[in-house]
Formats: C-alpha cells, sequence, structure tokens
C-alpha cells in the first residue's frame, strides 16, 4: 500500500530532494567511506550508462536525472550515438504520456479534488495547516487552491524543489527529455514503460480520511527542511548510484534520530515501502515489456538512475535473463 508516500515524502524527505540543489559536498568523511562501503555490496552499484547484449542484439540502457543540470549537455554529446544506432528508445513516461496523464486527472475531478465535504484546511486542523502553508510559499499554489486538492495529488505537486520548479517554468528539464526531444528529432521511435492510468490509480488509492492523517502527521513530526549536507546531483554525475540510494537512507536516519521510536518505525516502514513499490515493483513490471523489446530489437533505455543498481535493479534483472551486462564511460574520450 503506497501510504500517501508522495504526501509524506513532501514533509518527512523534502531535504533529500532539496540535496539536489545543494551542490556542497559536507558529508563526513568517515561516513562516506562507510556508505561507499555498503553501497560497493550491490550489484553493478557504480555506473550510469550500460550496454547489454543477447543473441546479437546490442542495446544501451541509460541512468538519467529527472532534474534540470547543466552538465546533462555533455552527457547528451555522449549519449547521442548510442541513440542513434538503436531502432527504438524507451522512457518511463513519454511527452505524449504527460498530456494523456493531465487529460485523465482534467477529465475526472473527483481523482484529485475534494468534491464533497469540508475542504483539506478543515480537515487538518488550523495547526497542521499552518504548517503546510509555510511549504506552500514559493510553491505557486496558493492555498485557498490546496485547500482543494487531495493529499496525494498536493503531494504530487509539491514533491520537487523550488530550484527545480524555477528550472520547469523556464523551459529547463531532466535528461529524460533531452533523449526524448533527441530521438524524436532523428526519427527514431519512443515508448513509455509506465502506464498512465495504472499510475494514477496507484497514487490515488488510498481513502481520503487516510491520505489527511498520514498528511497531518508527517506535518506535526517538524523535520528539518535544510539539507545541509552532500548534494545527490554529485553522486550521480560521479555514477555513484548505489551510493546515492545509501545517502538518502542516512539522511533519514540523520533528521529523524531525534523522534519517537514509533515514529521511526513508521517512516522506516515507508522508506521500506517507497524501496519496494516504486523502485523494485515498477523494475518487475517494465521487464514484462523490456524482455521481449531487448530480445528482438536494438534499443536505447533511459529511465531513473536508482532503477539500474542492486539486487532487484533491471541490471541485474537482465544479466539473470541471460543478457551480458558491460558498463561503458560516460567519457567520450
Amino acid at each position: 500500500m503506497i501510504r500517501i508516500f508522495l504526501s509524506t515524502l513532501l514533509v518527512c524527505f523534502a531535504n533529500l530532494a532539496h540535496a539536489l540543489c545543494n551542490e556542497e559536498a559536507t558529508l563526513p568523511a568517515d561516513v562516506l567511506q562507510r556508505l561507499r562501503a555498503e553501497a560497493a555490496q550491490h550489484p553493478f552499484h557504480q555506473g550510469n550508462l550500460w550496454q547489454v547484449e543477447k543473441d546479437g542484439i546490442t542495446s544501451y540502457l541509460f541512468g538519467t536525472m529527472h532534474l534540470h543540470d547543466p552538465r546533462h549537455a555533455g552527457s547528451m554529446a555522449r549519449l547521442k550515438p548510442l541513440i542513434a544506432a538503436s531502432d527504438t528508445v524507451l522512457v518511463e513516461i513519454t511527452k505524449a504520456g504527460e498530456a494523456e496523464l493531465q487529460k485523465e486527472l482534467i477529465g475526472d475531478p473527483n481523482r484529485y479534488l475534494i468534491t464533497e465535504g469540508d475542504s483539506l484546511m478543515d480537515r487538518l486542523g488550523p495547526e497542521a495547516w499552518d504548517k503546510l502553508t509555510v511549504q506552500l510559499d514559493g510553491r505557486g499554489i496558493p492555498p485557498f487552491m490546496a485547500a482543494k486538492f487531495q493529499p496525494w495529488f498536493l503531494g504530487f505537486s509539491m514533491m520537487l524543489p523550488k530550484c527545480a520548479m524555477e528550472d520547469l517554468q523556464a523551459g529547463r528539464f531532466g535528461i529524460d527529455k533531452a533523449i526524448e526531444a533527441e530521438a524524436v528529432a532523428i526519427g527514431r521511435p519512443v515508448g513509455g514503460l509506465d502506464d498512465v492510468a495504472a499510475l494514477i490509480a496507484y497514487f490515488a488509492k488510498d481513502p481520503l480520511d487516510q491520505q489527511v492523517e498520514e498528511l497531518r502527521w508527517s506535518l506535526m513530526l517538524d523535520l528539518p527542511m535544510d539539507p545541509g549536507s552532500a548534494g545527490l546531483s554529485n553522486f550521480y554525475f560521479a555514477e555513484e548510484t548505489q551510493l546515492a540510494w545509501h545517502y538518502s537512507l542516512y539522511e533519514v536516519e540523520r533528521v529523524t534520530a531525534d523522534l519517537a521510536q514509533a515514529d521511526q518505525d513508521r517512516l522506516t516502514a515507508l522508506v521500506s515501502e517507497m524501496l519496494d513499490d516504486l523502485i523494485s515493483g515498477r523494475n518487475q513490471q517494465w521487464m514484462e515489456q523490456l524482455l521481449p523489446t531487448l530480445n528482438q530489437t536494438r534499443s536505447f533505455v533511459a529511465v531513473g538512475a536508482l532503477h539500474l543498481p542492486g539486487e532487484q535493479g533491471l541490471l541485474n534483472l537482465l544479466h539473470q535473463e541471460g543478457f551480458s551486462v558491460t558498463a561503458l564511460s560516460m567519457d567520450q574520450r
């Protein structure tokens, strides 16, 4: 069960998202060494670009970062020849898929709006609502509008750090969009791995009362919003993919150390559920489409970097299906 992951992530783990905007590496050396050692225990723990091959058919998997960074331009220079060498391109969700998602929501306001009874402001209560309005500041969502949203949709709308929202408003996107645009420009078909209708149903499936209760709980934890530690983007461009996940777990432990044990346990369960549902679970679903495609067609697959490493990562799942898996350097020299 999703347990309103996105809404809780908004408040409890927003520091991890904000870490993407923080380029200062301030992790203690001994902690960084320990996290690197933990990450190294997992298969395919390091690397963003991979070649997979079976029965003479060669394809490429690339781990993306969904937010804008000027360093993506250098990555695209490396990837363009590989996209051109492929017959098809697969991403998590295409531009057309995003338009379909928006159409699905607009067509049925009951999926994302509170259409009956009290508003979110009244349901949360004054103390929790005041804490939420602090989070709304600078995000382009006025409180009167937020009061109409179901918590899952509000969390979905607010999960990005403010720096990323500024990039989106300025038309600066993550490398996923650049990959799709390049494929379209050179005439390669682009497909999406996620089912749009299933995604909406997945995020919105919890009853409204449960969504409200979990959002209120997360708001009342009063966790710090300033990460004060190394930026996840640094780990991404260093291609320390599994390390980024271990860093995130470390950050959760760090900022929740003073909470009551029951709250710590609840947060730990939430993180575990996030991993199972949104990473491992989607990997298994994607494999149903990836296997026949990669077995027959030279493909370029671009998905979030955290989907690649680990025992339940796409690379290990493909290796278990008989594909050879080879790391490729992002350096063009």
